[in-house]
């Protein structure tokens, strides 16, 4: 088995180990150590937080980490100094019974993909997105790196930048581009492309919020 520390103890944290126990009891994979956080000596579902991001990086040898953070921006800044640290990072992808992951999809380092997902034929992931429960993620479609996905989003053909983040049920529908840093709101429905960086909401999706520069 392979040496696993997951990094942050939060509720993203907590998931993730659920989601571990239940793939080792298909096929053993992952051995936990623990986890990273600022609060140290806390114990999260049974596991212990070993430290914060500064013992972690100076362990020797190096376990794989998963960064179980929701803020993107922070994942990026982790995952970049965990990379120069010289460690690797794994990628999680669940099961269940609808699970399909195609064979032609790319699917990135240090992706998280929840269980009862679709990845479909020549679906490009990102390094650090995360794609949780019941999302779809059409042919042919393109999901930027640190990019996050809420449960039953549905992407159809469609080309998204990176650190942009869809609510819960989320739609985009066939052939939109949509920029980097780019927020919607659950239940919205993305029908033509979204070039500004910013907060939009509805059906259809409509800009909101600029992102401030």
């Amino acid at each position: 088995m392979k040496d696993l520390v997951i990094i942050g103890a939060g509720g993203f944290g907590r998931e993730t180990l659920t989601i571990l126990a239940e793939l080792n009891k298909v096929t053993p994979t992952w051995n936990v150590l623990g986890l990273v956080d600022d609060n140290v000596d806390e114990t999260v579902e049974g596991y212990k937080v070993l430290g914060n991001l500064e013992w972690f990086l100076s362990l020797d040898p190096k376990p794989y980490y998963f960064i179980a953070i929701a803020d993107s921006h922070v994942r990026e800044k982790i995952a970049n100094r965990c990379k120069a640290a010289g460690f690797t990072a794994a990628t999680i992808i669940c099961g269940g019974p609808m699970q399909v992951i195609a064979d032609s999809a790319e699917i990135g380092e240090g992706v998280y993909i929840g269980r009862n997902c679709g990845i479909m034929n020549n679906a490009k992931i990102g390094p650090f997105a995360v794609i949780q429960a019941t999302s779809v993620i059409g042919h042919d479609s393109t999901v930027g790196a640190f990019t996050s996905m809420m449960a039953g989003a549905y992407v159809s053909g469609s080309n998204i930048g990176k650190h942009c983040y869809f609510g819960l049920r989320c739609t985009v529908v066939n052939y939109i581009t949509i920029a980097d840093n780019c927020t919607f709101g659950a239940c919205s429905c993305v029908v033509k492309d979204a070039l500004v960086p910013g907060t939009y909401v509805g059906v259809p999706a409509k800009l909101i919020k600029p992102l401030e520069k």
